[in-house]
């Protein structure tokens, strides 16, 4: 075989590999939804039921994820999508941003955002608040598309890990505000730590201003307190992160942000206590941890973070907290880990 007809098969053979396992992951995400509406069928479940069989259809049709739920093209085929229908309305737009209420949120989006980030930004904060998943219950995972790629990850909310009102709320990597502006509507407090200037005068001030609950808060944070390297990039903001850690390092800085340990930010502006933790932060998740040790130890907060940045964040993240509190129970589900402590 020539060179030519060797890479033309190893190709075809990464192709197969592909739709093997995306299919195979939204058919978890269906069974996972189907066994939820044995419980408490809705019509927000029923609606994503149908999107995923409409996806698992059209890939195995196509060999790629559809366009109309999943494009790349503009923030515009999420809004028209059934999914979209059913939550969003839009309420005003621009030459930069789109205004959209979700349900009882009003969040501000740039307008020519990737659909793809758009709806990966909804699902990843939103899913549980939107099917109106009730406290205690398995949220169905979210799916997302990657290239020609789907994989399933699970939402910021799941079994006992919820925000409750009047909790006081700790969302580290805020991006666009989705989550800190549900847990708000939930009618807890929310700070939101995001150390880009840009998310922050663009998308997180609107959101502040709109959800009185929340507050921004401009600073990464980390184990230590000072100025580190951080990497922004406009084009594909949700993977900005500090140059400082693993995942970062083969990156340059744009530019310096001021780091800070959620036990210091605790102390210093005097938080009178923190409930639950919500940590997407790039690779940062164990930095962040390991300057929390007294948070985690004196307040117990539920804790929703990310496993997926790192190979060994499972089990890194894991001795940071139980080294904090061994009282906390842990559950991996769906690239993300739950901790709480049974009341």
């Amino acid at each position: 075989m020539s060179a030519l007809g060797r890479i033309r098969k190893y190709a075809d053979s990464r192709r197969a590999g592909f739709f093997t396992e995306a299919i195979r992951q939204v058919q978890t995400a269906v069974a996972a939804v189907r066994e939820w509406r044995k419980t408490c069928d809705t019509p927000e479940l029923a609606c994503y039921e149908e999107a995923l069989g409409g996806i698992i259809r059209y890939y195995r049709a196509n060999r790629f994820l559809p366009g109309s739920l999943l494009a790349r093209i503009g923030v515009g085929s999420v809004l028209s999508s059934p999914l979209g229908k059913l939550f969003i309305t839009t309420l005003a737009a621009d030459d930069e941003t789109t205004e959209v209420k979700i349900k009882d949120l009003v969040l501000r989006f740039p307008k020519h955002c990737r659909s793809h980030n758009f709806y990966i930004g909804l699902l990843d904060n939103l899913l549980a608040y939107l099917l109106n998943i009730p406290e205690g219950m398995q949220a169905p995972p979210a799916i997302y598309r990657y290239g020609s790629n789907a994989y399933v990850e699970g939402p910021y909310e799941y079994g006992p890990v919820f925000v409750k009102p009047d909790d006081i709320v700790i969302d580290a990597g805020a991006h666009l505000g989705e989550f800190s502006a549900m847990a708000a509507a939930k009618g807890a407090t929310a700070y939101a730590f995001e150390p880009a200037q840009p998310l922050i005068e663009r998308h997180l001030a609107f959101v502040a201003r709109r959800n009185p609950r929340v507050t921004v808060c401009p600073y990464a944070l980390s184990d230590r307190c000072g100025m580190e390297g951080f990497y922004y990039d406009e084009a594909a903001a949700e993977q900005s992160r500090l140059s400082a850690t693993d995942e970062g390092a083969q990156i340059l800085p744009s530019e310096q942000v001021e780091t800070i340990t959620l036990d210091a930010y605790v102390e210093r502006f005097h938080v009178p206590w923190v409930d639950f933790i919500k940590a997407d932060i790039e690779g940062a998740e164990r930095n962040l941890l390991a300057g929390a040790q007294r948070v985690l130890k004196e307040f117990a907060p539920r804790i929703s973070i990310c496993t997926y940045h790192l190979p060994d964040d499972p089990e890194v993240l894991r001795d940071l907290i139980l080294g904090a509190n061994p009282r906390y129970t842990i559950e991996e589900h769906f690239k993300k880990m739950y901790a709480y402590v049974k009341e």
